[in-house]
């Protein structure tokens, strides 16, 4: 049985520094939420929730030209899923967290509007397995290491669109992204 990464991904982007290394390179740290979940093999009456999780790293990029950048990051990333399912006896409901944390190296395509100010972004987010674990939240059993059932990487292709807001050569920017 395997856990697959899939869907909704509300990406939350706050650039905490950023600079002009030269006219072309920008480098920035960034951290947000992100707010998927995870789907698999389960029984037919299962429910999903997904949970709230973090992201958190650095980022770098080329002006390809003056409204075009190429991206590259590398960061922390973490999210989960709580599931819930009747197991077949009467009014027995069992309930268990799955969380899941990854290493991510996004590669982004950005395009600046005429102000600068918004932009539109696309593309391929490689991410490997750091840790798995399930913990079933009606009974004391301890937490489980599930890492050796789920992929340990995957590839996703995201879109998205954000907005800047300069403070001289710093910036904050707020992105939401789906993938």
């Amino acid at each position: 049985k395997h856990f697959v990464f899939t869907g909704l991904l509300a990406f939350f982007v706050l650039t905490l520094f950023s600079g002009n290394i030269s006219a072309q390179f920008v480098f920035g740290l960034n951290g947000g939420l992100t707010y998927n979940g995870l789907t698999g093999d389960v029984p037919e009456d299962a429910s999903y929730k997904r949970k709230i999780g973090f992201t958190a790293g650095a980022h770098f990029e080329y002006s390809i030209t003056k409204d075009i950048l190429l991206g590259l990051g590398a960061g922390y990333y973490s999210t989960g899923t709580t599931v819930t399912y009747d197991v077949g006896e009467k009014e027995t409901l069992d309930s268990f967290d799955v969380s899941v944390s990854y290493i991510n190296i996004p590669l982004t395509f950005k395009v600046l509007t005429g102000s600068k100010s918004t932009y539109f972004t696309s593309g391929f987010d490689y991410k490997y397995l750091l840790s798995a674990d399930l913990k079933y939240l009606e009974t004391s059993e301890p937490e489980k290491d599930i890492k050796e059932r789920m992929q340990n990487y995957e590839l996703a292709v995201f879109a998205g669109f954000g907005g800047l807001i300069s403070f001289g050569k710093p910036k904050i920017g707020l992105e939401l992204r789906y993938s």
